[in-house]
């Protein structure tokens, strides 16, 4: 984990912009241009946008949340994976980010990491839709993939 933050604080050093504080009107402003570009499939902007403000705010599940989902739909999905995990380390009671962490590691064909992310799920889940979709998921890559 420290060499994950060395290397967010290189980049924060060497980047002019990024460097700068920004008021929570700006961030604000930030996350709607990244939802809107997100809404509209435009995933490379979006992607920009929530990194600067996973940079700005890293501290903020929501962001890694948006990060992590326009990575999967740009099919960057080891990328995606790890900012699912920092949306897990953030809010680990929130058993979507699992999920989707696991449907990132069945997208690599990473069943057994796939599979232990969709029991950290489980163990937080409480809405059926949910928990629903985590063992079908369960059934589909415990069976067809054994």
């Amino acid at each position: 984990m420290s060499e994950v933050v060395s290397i967010f604080e290189e980049i924060i050093k060497k980047h002019p912009v990024l460097q700068k504080s920004i008021s929570e009107d700006s961030v604000d402003e930030m996350y709607e241009n990244a939802y809107h570009y997100y809404q509209n499939c435009k995933y490379p902007s979006a992607i920009r946008t929530f990194e600067c403000l996973t940079f700005h705010r890293p501290y903020e599940p929501i962001y890694w949340e948006g990060l992590a989902s326009s990575l999967f739909l740009q099919k960057e999905y080891a990328l995606s994976i790890d900012a699912w995990a920092m949306a897990c380390l953030l809010n680990p009671t929130n058993p979507k980010n699992h999920l989707f962490a696991a449907e990132c590691y069945f997208s690599l064909n990473n069943k057994a990491e796939g599979l232990k992310a969709l029991m950290a799920g489980k163990k937080v889940a409480t809405e059926k839709d949910v928990m629903g979709r985590i063992e079908l998921l369960e059934e589909i890559w415990g069976e067809k993939h054994a």
